[in-house]
């Protein structure tokens, strides 16, 4: 069978492509992120190794999966691609359900290779599947069905989401554990060693914190005063938009910068990512990472640089464990969270050890799959590296108040919007009291036709999205309370 020419891989954007942090965070209401910067660390690898010198690589901006996908638009990629290639994280998650099965009823119209790269369950630390109902999984059965009919194996992230898969009736033929595509993005040797004996209060560091998880916020508490050289590094677009805008969110941990007024905002020790590339520069200057993010552990790794996960779940324990990555359970944490501590439990030798095997696994699920990649002799591609490597990226950005003229200026050309959106605000505009000719419209009427020119454009787009949800969730409270239904 012919190596794909044209390739489709699930993604926000190209590596490449450059954009400004607005533009990246307004990209429908997931961001080009999926609301988790964490995303472009896998999605970038996965792009990045099929990008051969004779192959195409196009990044599907998360249509595939995105509720209303048409016929016309399924027929656009059977017409117009050789492979589809997802790649995926804890898909397999509860709260995923709906996005699988739009995911499944694509799949099985499509006449093409689909190949699903490191996806993974989400379970307790414990592994336990057997709380989930059975209509999960059979959403998920039939997801995985689906994907195989395409493909030889599907490609996942650890041991426990494979057993999960074979407790769900497949094949161990079927399944390949090949870990996170991120871990392989620097090749088959790439090794990760300490760079300081020890730290010091001077030593300059980067911490995560998942702040859904209760009890992992002490990764930050515990460490921000000791480590005045400490940057926490943020991935959710709720504290993008903390740090672009200083838009407060809420329910957010007290102890978490979750408003302006924390201290960490206000000392400027913040950062969001929306590249890879820039992100790994960054933690490439760092001694240590420390914390509960997966993808922000593994930014770390791939840039070098030694990190510790603290694990609460099956989704970050069965990739560390794969990995070799340096970990301790949250739950088994006594004592004090320095970042000390951790750093001198750290154990790297498994990680090196098992990276050249891990390596093989996963080229070799790929070449399984009918892909090339560029590993392959004949098949590295340095023309587009020194693409990646070129493009401006802007670097990740910081609060609000800290914000370089530059950044700025970008901010508030972003809202700014151009004269046009000017004559259509209402807030604070000038409206003159004489008109020469006593025939011109009003000022109000000219709004008035100016945003229904502007809504027509919309309509299709974006907002007739918004405005049909709107409509569907009017309809069903409607009917909850019984308007217009006589009760």
């Amino acid at each position: 069978m012919a190596e794909p020419k044209r390739i489709l891989v699930r993604s926000g954007k190209a590596p490449e492509q450059v954009l400004t942090p607005e533009a990246a965070f307004a990209y429908t209401d997931l961001g080009v992120y999926a609301r988790n910067s964490g995303n472009a660390i896998f999605t970038s690898a996965v792009y990045r190794l099929l990008n051969t010198p004779d192959a195409e690589v196009v990044s599907d901006g998360w249509t595939t999966e995105r509720p209303g996908v048409t016929d016309a638009h399924i027929d656009r990629i059977n017409n117009e691609f050789d492979a589809l290639v997802l790649p995926m994280s804890n898909s397999l998650r509860m709260r995923f359900t709906a996005g699988r099965a739009r995911l499944t009823k694509v799949i099985r119209k499509l006449k093409i290779p689909v190949v699903v790269v490191g996806v993974g369950s989400q379970l307790s630390v414990r592994g336990d599947w057997h709380w989930i109902s059975d209509e999960v999984k059979q959403n998920t059965r039939e997801f995985v069905a689906a994907v195989l009919d395409h493909s030889a194996s599907i490609g996942v992230r650890g041991e426990i989401t494979r057993d999960y898969l074979l407790h769900l009736g497949f094949a161990d033929s079927d399944v390949d554990v090949i870990g996170c595509p991120s871990m392989y993005d620097n090749g088959r040797d790439a090794v990760v060693t300490r760079k300081v004996d020890s730290l010091t209060p001077d030593s300059p560091i980067a911490v995560n914190v998942d702040y859904r998880v209760a009890g992992l916020d002490r990764v930050l508490t515990e460490n921000q005063d000791r480590y005045p050289n400490l940057t926490l590094i943020s991935q959710d677009q709720q504290e993008a938009a903390l740090l672009l805008w200083g838009k407060p969110i809420d329910g957010y941990p007290k102890t978490l910068p979750g408003t302006i007024d924390h201290p960490l905002y206000r000392q400027d020790r913040i950062r969001f990512f929306p590249d890879p590339i820039v992100w790994r520069r960054f933690l490439a200057t760092k001694d240590f990472s420390l914390g509960s993010r997966l993808h922000g552990t593994l930014a770390a790794l791939s840039a070098g640089t030694p990190a510790f996960l603290t694990v609460h779940d099956s989704r970050t324990l069965e990739v560390a464990k794969f990995h070799g990555i340096p970990f301790r359970l949250a739950k088994d944490i006594s004592g004090s969270w320095d970042a000390a501590r951790f750093y001198d439990e750290l154990d790297l030798a498994p990680l090196n050890r098992v990276r050249a095997e891990n390596f093989d696994r996963y080229v070799a699920f790929i070449e399984r799959n009918g892909l090339g990649h560029i590993y392959q002799p004949g098949k590295a591609n340095p023309e587009y590296e020194a693409v990646l490597e070129a493009a401006p990226h802007p670097d990740g950005f910081g609060p609000l108040t800290a914000a370089a003229p530059e950044q700025l200026a970008s901010r508030l050309c972003w809202l700014w919007q151009g004269t046009e959106s000017d004559r259509t605000r209402i807030e604070a505009a000038h409206r003159p009291d004489f008109f020469p000719n006593t025939d011109q419209p009003s000022s109000l009427d000219s709004q008035l036709k100016s945003l229904e020119k502007r809504l027509a454009v919309l309509e299709g787009g974006l907002w007739g999205s918004i405005r049909r949800r709107i409509d569907r969730g009017a309809r069903r409270l409607a009917g909850k309370v019984g308007i217009g239904s006589g009760k």
